[in-house]
This record gives C-alpha cells, structure tokens and sequence, in this order.
C-alpha cells in the first residue's frame, strides 16, 4: 500500500515539473516570437529548441500545441511547427476586434476615465518619447490603451481585450517601426482625450475606432 502512495506522489511531482518546465519554455518562446528574435514563419526545429532552453521533448511539444492553440504557432504535416506568419486575414479580423471591445471598455469607464487624463497624458508622452525605440512604443502604446479602459469593472472584457492584445503586439511592431506612424498614433490619442476632457462620449468613441481602423490600414499596406 505505501509503495503505491509514494508511486502516486512521484508521478504527481513528474506531472507538476513538467507542466512547469512547459510553462518557463512558453514564456520564453512566445517572448520572442513578440519581439521578433523568432520571425514569422520561421520553422521552430526541436530539437534545436530543446538544447536551446535545456528542456525535453516532452515539455517543449507541450509548449508548442500550446502555441499553436493561442495562434502564435502552426504545424504542417511532415514539417513541424513554425511561427505562424503575419497576414493581412488575421489584421482585418483582430483590429476591429480590439476596437469594438475597447469601445465598449471606454463606455463603461467614462466619465470616470477623466480623472486618468495625466497618466493618458503621460503614456502618450511616453510614445512620443519611444518613436525611435519600436519595443518601448508598442508598450507606451498598449499602455495608454489599457488605461483607457481600465475603469470598466467587467473583469472578463479586460482579460479577453489583454489576450487579443497579445495577437496585436506583433502587428503593431511593424506599425510601431514606423516613426511617422509613431506620430501618427501620438496625434489619434490626443485627439481621444480632448474628447474625454470635453465629456464627448461618442466623439472619444469614434475617435479610438478611427485609431484602430486606420492602424489595421497602416500594418496591411506594411504587409504588401
């Protein structure tokens, strides 16, 4: 009887660590494939990886279905796992994706968000400030997007807008590469908060949907 119990807690401890070896092996992986040390459509070799990060195999097929599941990934039969590509499909469905959900997180954070136009005010100086730094504008970017809506109390809109904005970060590193366009955006939040400073609830809507709308035009002319 004892053998059993200790055979049980042994295999309960294997299963743990490989379930947080995978966890490590994904936050590294999908690190750089946002930053772009792992380029769209590169092939993604395991055994390279594995000797790469000092993992198994076991953990590391984990981590790419994974991948694969939150669409950073895709496999092809007899070739393995790539880093899925950037493509125009996917911005004309994630942009206005963002956009509808983070209209309705300004909806439910105004007027209220008011009270957050220095910190606006700073994030978009912060963009601006990172025209010359493309990693540093995707996140001063993100940033003043987040706040936007961050006084909306609906925890499941917040979580669902924050994962898609993991889709959008690589998008956005082509938008980002772009100073005019870095300008561009500084320009479309100031336009944003001047409507939030002046209460106008359907101008500061229709101007984040701009924002959005004429981004996912900027990354599909990049993409061509």
């Amino acid at each position: 009887m004892v053998y059993h119990v200790n055979r049980s807690k042994t295999t309960i401890a294997q299963t743990a660590e490989t379930s947080r070896i995978a966890k490590r092996a994904y936050d590294l992986i999908l690190g750089e494939i946002l930053d772009g040390r792992l380029a769209p459509g590169v092939r993604l070799i395991e055994a390279h990886l594995a000797k790469r990060f000092g993992i198994s195999r076991t953990p590391l097929r984990e981590t790419l279905f994974l991948l694969q599941q939150k669409g950073f990934v895709e496999s092809e039969f007899n070739r393995g796992f790539s880093v899925k590509p950037l493509s125009e499909r996917e911005a004309r469905e994630v942009y206005p994706m963002v956009a509808a959900l983070e209209r309705e997180g300004l909806r439910e954070s105004l007027p209220l968000v008011k009270l957050d136009l220095p910190k606006l005010q700073k994030a978009n100086t912060a963009l601006l400030r990172a025209s010359k730094d493309t990693l540093a504008a995707v996140e001063a970017d993100r940033a003043f997007h987040l706040l936007l809506i961050g006084r909306s109390s609906n925890s499941l809109l917040l979580h669902t807008i924050r994962n898609l904005h993991r889709i959008l970060f690589r998008y956005e590193i082509l938008y980002m590469s772009d100073s005019h366009l870095v300008s561009e955006s500084v320009r479309q939040h100031a336009s944003i908060m001047e409507s939030i400073a002046e209460e106008r609830l359907d101008a500061a809507l229709d101007a984040l949907s701009r924002n959005y709308e004429l981004g996912m035009q900027a990354v599909i002319n990049r993409l061509h």
